[in-house]
């Protein structure tokens, strides 16, 4: 309400609507630190700015909308308008000055997932592109290419968060121990912990499933596992262990 933009509901019937569009999708980098460091009204005011900084740089046929927390979409049907064009832009206009207030200036930087010449599921598309560029660090932005495969890379991920759960819930992860050998005595008393995944016989190294744990919020489960049954394990043993 604060920002008088329309909202996702209307963000979705207007991407519905036929013809080929241009969607951005932004993500304020680290907004929860404003938050924290000068409180939410402050960090309200700052959505406040964004928002009245963006409307002013639309061009023709272009709406902004506000989601929820500290995201933006721009929509555009502008056919003179290009994906460079319009990242160059936001990003001079969000990330290229300062956000003054109470004398505070607060510097942003900004994330973009872009779609372009897309009709239908501008918004997922422009999540996955925004996802990546994240992978990236602070202030990138990528726009989607169907030649990423993307869509396919999140179904595998979603087939791997459901063998991590089924091997929380039944007991199948197992630690496996690392030796660190003593140059000087030749022994090994330190031990490296790392995690499997025992399914069906098969040895499942974490490179495959510790990825999607991470992005669905099982890794601290897996975490607590590991722990548990490495201290069970070294219970009764002289040696340390990481």
């Amino acid at each position: 309400r604060f920002t008088g933009l329309p909202n996702r509901k209307k963000l979705e019937i207007d991407a519905e609507v036929p013809g080929t569009k241009l969607l951005a999708l932004i993500n304020i980098d680290s907004f929860s630190s404003i938050n924290l460091a000068y409180g939410l009204e402050t960090g309200n005011s700052v959505l406040k700015t964004i928002a009245d900084r963006l409307k002013d740089i639309l061009p023709p046929k272009t709406t902004l909308y506000k989601l929820s927390g500290d995201e933006f979409v721009i929509l555009s049907k502008n056919d003179t308008f290009n994906s460079d064009m319009l990242a160059t832009l936001i990003l001079k206009t969000i990330s290229g000055q300062p956000i003054e207030i109470d004398d505070n200036a607060i510097n942003l930087s900004i994330s973009m997932g872009i779609v372009e010449n897309e009709e239908k599921n501008l918004l997922r598309k422009a999540d996955i592109a925004l996802k990546l560029a994240k992978k990236r660090g602070h202030g990138y932005y990528i726009v989607y290419n169907e030649e990423f495969d993307l869509i396919n890379r999140y179904r595998d991920i979603f087939i791997w968060v459901n063998k991590v759960k089924d091997a929380v819930e039944n007991d199948k992860l197992v630690p496996y121990f690392q030796g660190i050998r003593n140059n000087k005595t030749g022994e090994f008393n330190i031990y490296e912990c790392l995690v499997r995944i025992i399914d069906k016989g098969e040895v499942i190294t974490p490179r495959s499933f510790l990825g999607p744990a991470k992005e669905v919020g099982l890794y601290n489960a897996v975490t607590s596992c590991m722990i548990e049954k490495s201290f069970r394990h070294f219970s009764s043993r002289e040696a340390a262990f990481a």
